[in-house]
C-alpha cells in the first residue's frame, strides 16, 4: 500500500477503537521493557527522565504498529528503527546519570 502524507497513516492507525486498543497496548510492552532496562537510573515519576522514557516509549510504538500493519514498504526500515533503538537504550546504559554533591 502508497500512502500520500502522514495524515493517511495516522488515520490508518488510529481509526477504529482496536487499533486504540492495539497501541495501547505496544506502549505498554514497551513502556515496561525501558523501565526493566533501565530501572535503576529512575528514581521516582517525578524525575525528568521518567517523562523522557515516557515519550520515547509513544514514539517507539509507533513504527512498531506500522510494521505489524503492512505500513511500511521495506523490512529495512524496522531494522533501521531496531538499530537506532539499540544504541539508545546503549548510550543510555552506557551514560548513567550522576549524582551531583551539594556542600
Amino acid at each position: 500500500m502508497i500512502y500520500n502524507g502522514w495524515l493517511d497513516v495516522l488515520n490508518t492507525i488510529f481509526f477504529d477503537d482496536e487499533n486504540i486498543i492495539f497501541f495501547i497496548g505496544i506502549v505498554i510492552i514497551v513502556l515496561f521493557s525501558y523501565f526493566f532496562i533501565l530501572r535503576k537510573q529512575i528514581d521516582s515519576i517525578y524525575d525528568p527522565f521518567f517523562y523522557s522514557i515516557l515519550s520515547s516509549a509513544f514514539a517507539a510504538a509507533i513504527p512498531i504498529e506500522m510494521y505489524s500493519k503492512s505500513l511500511m514498504q521495506k523490512d529495512i526500515y524496522i531494522i533501521s528503527f531496531l538499530t537506532t533503538e539499540f544504541a539508545y537504550i546503549l548510550g543510555l546504559l552506557v551514560f548513567k546519570k550522576r549524582r551531583l554533591i551539594l556542600l
